[in-house]
């Protein structure tokens, strides 16, 4: 114990041994950062503008590469018909073969969600 305590002490010794200005803007940095991190959010979300009316989605994310073709049109109606506004997807293609089953499906998507007037947010893997 005496040797951990005495490890302690060496160590904040020589911590303290340096530069006692660098010693201080280190500190200074380590609570401003702390502070920024704990009140920001705080007074970002008390200074944002907001009003009655602001406009908010909400949608739901569709995996229709699991569908076959046939399923996705009837998939997107019942998502439609949910409520939902907006559909978020991964966009899958492959951009060596036009006629790929999966470029399929995402023309049979895109074709629903356009009949239905559904808004799509894709998220694109890379």
């Amino acid at each position: 114990m005496n040797k951990l305590l005495g490890n302690l002490v060496q160590g904040f010794v020589g911590f303290m041994d340096k530069s006692l200005i660098k010693n201080l803007v280190v500190i200074t940095f380590c609570i401003l950062f702390i502070f920024v991190q704990i009140f920001y959010p705080y007074q970002y979300y008390e200074t944002t503008k907001r009003t009655v009316n602001s406009p908010f989605q909400v949608g739901i994310h569709y995996v229709y590469e699991q569908d076959t073709v046939n399923q996705i049109y009837g998939e997107v109606i019942r998502i439609h018909d949910l409520g939902f506004k907006a559909i978020r997807i991964t966009l899958e293609c492959n951009l060596i073969e036009y006629n790929d089953l999966q470029n399929q499906k995402t023309d049979a998507f895109f074709s629903a969600t356009d009949n239905h007037g559904l808004a799509v947010a894709l998220v694109i893997q890379i």
